[in-house]
This record gives C-alpha cells, sequence and structure tokens, in this order.
C-alpha cells in the first residue's frame, strides 16, 4: 500500500519523530566504519542507524565493499481510477 501522500511520506515520517540535531540531509559522507560516519568536512558522528540513500556502487564505496556489486533496477508505476469500483457482493477484475 502506498501512503496517501506519496512514497516521500514514509521519510518524512520518520524524519518527524526525530530532533534536529538527530538527522543530517544533504550531507557529503567519505567513509562509514561501523557506528562512526566520517563526513567530508572532516567530521566523524558516531550514530545507533545509519540510512543511506544512495545507489549500490556509492554504498559498497562508503562501506568499503566490493564495488562489483551486482543489482537490478526497479520501476514502479501507480495508477489511481478518476472513479471507484461499484461495490457489489463480489468484485471481478
Amino acid at each position: 500500500m502506498v501512503p496517501e501522500k506519496g512514497m516521500q511520506a514514509i521519510p518524512e515520517q520518520i524524519a518527524a519523530h526525530l530532533e534536529a540535531h538527530q538527522i543530517r540531509l544533504n550531507t557529503a559522507v567519505e567513509k562509514i566504519e561501523g557506528r562512526h560516519v566520517f563526513l567530508k568536512n572532516g567530521e566523524k558522528i558516531e550514530a545507533d542507524k545509519i540510512v543511506l540513500a544512495t545507489d549500490a556502487r556509492a554504498t559498497a564505496r562508503l562501506l568499503h565493499q566490493a564495488e562489483s556489486v551486482e543489482w537490478n533496477s526497479t520501476d514502479c508505476l501507480y495508477l489511481k481510477p478518476n472513479s471507484t469500483p461499484p461495490q457489489y457482493r463480489a468484485q471481478i477484475f
């Protein structure tokens, strides 16, 4: 099931429960080692949880793993009808 306001609603709901100092967006990361995130500006952050919004190659580079990660792309198409289907005892699709 897709949230009414789209997939972006999922990270927005997660972020809504965090304090401003608990989340970093659009921040350049040099590497990740265990629970430590090393930013390109030289700052080091210790985190209980880390969410990466990157492709497989960038994630492998940040985690110092083999860059020959195999992956498949996924496309999602969501359709919304102009009206709701009639309410019968049995619905046929």
